[in-house]
């Protein structure tokens, strides 16, 4: 490289962007100031160059080529993202649909080895990811995959959206994830005991508010096209996100039909905020529709259309739910905090179940297992008939048998309360509730 007056200087950052990792800025004359080979994390290096009105200097020349993560050199590729395809390990991905994969995929990963893909696309969009082949050292025994794995995350920059949307291994493939935000993060990480063939997926863009088509395969006779009408239906395992009917809110397609699965980790409970909701009024719900079947661990959320008008609906903000909420369904489980494992000390889980008005609620332990004590003064389920802790007390139970059969409500409302102290903890419990 050669020399630079002092008031030149020369920025070099790991990424694409001049927000990515500074590795170093440099400037001046002397030899001993000239910059060390500089080696990337991914597929980017952003290198800006400054100069001022004053002096002018002969300038800096540099070389580049591309190396795989042993430092072997690669054949050289005019395109930065070839054909959408992956490098050897990791990279920074912009196009609308690409491929990542193992290194060596299909043959066996090497150990040892940690790679990590960023794809990325226009504010707007959401990324779906598809796993075609997967096969990792198994480590389902475990809930954390201690082993190999492949860890996904939503970068979403949403307020209350985004997190780990999964962590996998074995051989079994995982659903297609589809991000709330504009950029997703997949980790894959090997020891140094068993390799397997690795996986392979594929991904693409969808913009949330039109139509999205892209060339997945392009042959000399023929070529494939996969087109998505926004974003209709989904698996989402993030902590908390957003959904949205197609297009919202511009107003929905005719005769679609939606279906979102959200998925909380074992223990924890999800709560729905529907924060805005415009679709044809039918009093039985005949024509345009949300349908929402609650059960202890996922939601299914189904929206069906009859040709009809255009009208607009959001589902936002759902959010793992730890202890307490509320519950508008005609079914669903409460469980204790980390069921069927040991419940937190010092925890107050409050839960209101609101069922429509004319009905009543029925409710049945499917298990209790707290701190026994006479009469249930340290850890305790409370069962209230009413909508809040002022109404009146049906029973407060802590041993299996204690409580009764069936517990009946006199209107459409039940409060649950449970408490522990800061003693010993059991498995907790399960209820099931129902209208009766």
């Amino acid at each position: 490289m050669g020399s630079l007056a002092s008031v030149m200087l020369v920025s070099i950052r790991d990424g694409d962007t001049e927000n990515s990792t500074l590795i170093g800025t440099y400037c001046g004359e002397d030899n001993d100031m000239v910059p060390p080979p500089v080696l990337s994390t991914h597929n980017y290096l952003w290198i800006k160059f400054k100069t001022d009105s004053s002096l002018v200097n002969k300038g800096f020349l540099a070389n580049y080529s591309s190396v795989d993560r042993f430092g072997h050199l690669l054949p050289f590729y005019t395109a930065v993202e070839p054909l959408g395809q992956a490098p050897v390990c990791g990279g920074i991905y912009k196009l609308s649909s690409g491929t990542i994969q193992t290194p060596a995929h299909p043959d066996t990963y090497p150990p040892g080895t940690e790679c990590r893909w960023v794809i990325s696309t226009n504010p707007g969009k959401v990324i779906q990811l598809t796993f075609t082949t997967f096969n990792l050292e198994d480590g389902s025994y475990s809930t954390d995959c201690p082993f190999d794995s492949v860890t996904v995350y939503d970068n979403s920059s949403i307020p209350n959206t985004g997190g780990i949307m999964g962590k996998f291994c074995g051989n079994t493939i995982p659903p297609v994830l589809t991000s709330v935000g504009n950029m997703i993060t997949i980790n894959f990480k090997s020891d140094f005991s068993r390799q397997m063939e690795g996986f392979s997926a594929n991904y693409i863009t969808i913009d949330t508010s039109t139509n999205s088509c892209v060339i997945v395969a392009k042959k000399r006779l023929y070529k494939l096209v996969f087109c998505v009408l926004a974003v209709c239906g989904g698996n989402y395992f993030s902590a908390t996100g957003m959904i949205r009917s197609p297009n919202y809110p511009n107003g929905y397609p005719r005769n679609k039909n939606c279906v979102w699965k959200i998925t909380a980790p074992s223990g924890q409970q999800i709560m729905l905020n529907v924060t805005d909701f415009k679709l044809e009024h039918h009093h039985m719900c005949k024509f345009d529709y949300l349908e929402i079947n609650g059960f202890k661990l996922s939601l299914h959320i189904i929206m069906g259309q009859h040709s009809a008008p255009l009208r607009q609906a959001l589902l936002s903000l759902f959010s793992v739910n730890v202890a307490g909420g509320l519950w508008p369904a005609l079914v669903g489980s409460i469980v204790s905090p980390n069921y069927p494992q040991p419940y937190n000390h010092k925890a107050e889980c409050l839960w209101k179940v609101i069922v429509s008005r004319g009905s009543a609620i029925q409710m049945v332990f499917v298990d209790l297992d707290l701190e026994s004590q006479i009469s249930c003064l340290y850890d305790y389920v409370e069962v209230r008939d009413g909508i809040d802790s002022s109404a009146k007390l049906i029973g407060r139970y802590c041993t299996a048998g204690s409580h009764p059969l069936i517990i009946h409500s006199t209107g459409n409302h039940l409060f649950v309360k449970f408490r522990s102290d800061i003693s010993r903890s059991g498995r907790g419990f399960h209820i099931k509730f129902d209208t009766g």
